[in-house]
């Protein structure tokens, strides 16, 4: 998933930048039911789902999605709590990488990304132009930790013979503290 605050202050010029940048890091992936699949979420006082993590088959139709045509704000620190949310995302397992662009709080990035935070999980500039810099970097780093992930995930597979994992998950009821992942039989 991919939490983008709302960016609806910072101008033509930067939402295209960030535009582009979401673009190229979607790219760099294989898209589809039993590749990466990726949703996105954007948040303010309230959030909302731009898509879910199948709505969209291939990176071609998520990247040609209206729904990215959405405007975005940012801010220096975030207005409400993330730390306890991130922390629990992290209990769960989930791998949190952070990106702020503007003079946002170091801490509060090292705090809400994945360790190693200094090293691959916390990206930060002073203008959006920096985003085309780590692209590369960042996309990397998402697929060595996808990968090392994947290896335990295909080592515990090895020993264990189910093989009914779900193919068509759906996001819901996002808030900017929490969200519910759903399988279409249990709703």
């Amino acid at each position: 998933m991919i939490l983008v605050d709302e960016l609806c202050s910072i101008g033509l010029e930067n939402f295209k930048t960030v535009k582009n940048f979401l673009e190229s890091f979607v790219g760099s992936f294989t898209v589809g039911s039993n590749q990466t699949r990726i949703g996105l979420v954007q948040y303010s006082r309230e959030s909302w789902i731009e898509w879910h993590l199948n709505t969209h088959s291939t990176k071609e139709t998520m990247i040609n999605a209206d729904e990215t045509q959405s405007q975005v704000h940012t801010h220096t620190k975030s207005q409400d709590d993330v730390l306890s949310p991130a922390q629990r995302l992290r209990d769960a397992g989930i791998e949190l990488f952070a990106i702020g662009v503007k003079n946002p709080d170091e801490n509060e990035l090292r705090a809400i990304a994945s360790p190693p935070e200094e090293k691959t999980h916390v990206y930060n500039g002073d203008d959006f132009s920096f985003t085309s810099d780590i692209l590369e970097k960042l996309t990397r780093s998402v697929c060595e930790r996808i990968s090392e992930l994947n290896g335990g995930f295909l080592r515990s597979l090895v020993f264990n013979t189910r093989s009914d994992a779900p193919s068509d998950l759906m996001t819901s009821e996002v808030t900017a503290r929490r969200f519910c992942v759903t399988h279409p039989v249990n709703l």
